[in-house]
């Protein structure tokens, strides 16, 4: 008896073990460049946390100084033109925006927000910092429910403001592809936290696009009024819901911050 429990015991590690590992191997796409862009640019994540500590949940400035950064993953959005042709191939449907990647931020091993890192020139710097603290945490639940599905052949971030859709595209072995939410996504009459299989997300997004009278509303990658989809969109999730004047004056203030510290 004490044998064949001691057996269980050793094959739920293991599994324990192969799970572990190919969510930390498959998951993070990040080349090596992209990494050593972003651990280069970290005072100037140093300098954004320090600027508004309790924005990002600090206690002290002095927590800024401890900033690591978590596995890093390459931004996908929703296509509006593969989910109105009604393609099934998760290639037309999720679409990788151009040299973009995001890194969850951790404060003394605490999530605290992230960091949008993007090819600038020869180099990968920090565009941006949000405060979305939530984030590590909820791509590691994503990356166990589809895991927990079967969808361990592939995994793709999608970061969507303009349709609200935030969570982790899995593919299995035989080329099926399902999605799991990080987000509230009932705006399509979904549950949230579930997998779901993308042929019924994308039902749902082409329905709100159709029934739309103002399809600028709910389309594009960045949810902006476009007349067709842009090819080199950017997601703007940190400074969403500013005026433009608010917005350039921040930018600006943070951009001479940025070359004073570097």
């Amino acid at each position: 008896m004490c044998r064949s429990t001691s057996v269980v015991a050793r094959v739920s590690v293991l599994v324990a073990v192969v799970v572990f590992s190919v969510v930390n191997k498959s998951y993070a796409d990040a080349s090596p460049d992209v990494v050593q862009g972003i651990k280069d640019d970290i005072p100037y994540v140093r300098v954004v946390l320090a600027s508004e500590p309790q924005h990002f949940g600090l206690t002290k400035l002095s927590d800024a100084d401890n900033v690591t950064f978590g596995e890093g993953f390459r931004v996908h959005y929703v296509s509006e033109q593969g989910v109105i042709d009604g393609s099934t191939d998760v290639d037309d449907i999720i679409k990788p925006y151009p040299s973009l990647h995001i890194f969850p931020i951790y404060v003394n091993a605490n999530p605290v927000g992230i960091a949008w890192a993007q090819r600038v020139g020869d180099e990968w710097k920090i565009i941006r910092v949000s405060s979305d603290s939530r984030f590590a945490n909820d791509v590691r639940e994503a990356q166990r429910m589809l895991v927990a599905n079967g969808m361990i052949r592939q995994m793709r971030l999608v970061y969507d403001e303009g349709y609200r859709i935030v969570g982790l595209v899995g593919v299995d072995s035989r080329g099926n592809s399902r999605f799991a939410s990080m987000r509230d996504i009932t705006l399509y009459n979904l549950p949230s936290s579930q997998v779901v299989d993308m042929e019924r997300l994308v039902s749902e997004v082409r329905q709100r696009i159709q029934s739309s009278s103002d399809k600028g509303a709910v389309g594009g990658p960045t949810g902006v009024t476009v007349s067709s989809e842009p090819e080199h969109a950017m997601p703007n999730p940190v400074w969403a819901g500013f005026g433009a004047g608010a917005l350039a004056v921040i930018v600006g203030s943070l951009w001479w911050v940025r070359r004073r510290v570097r």
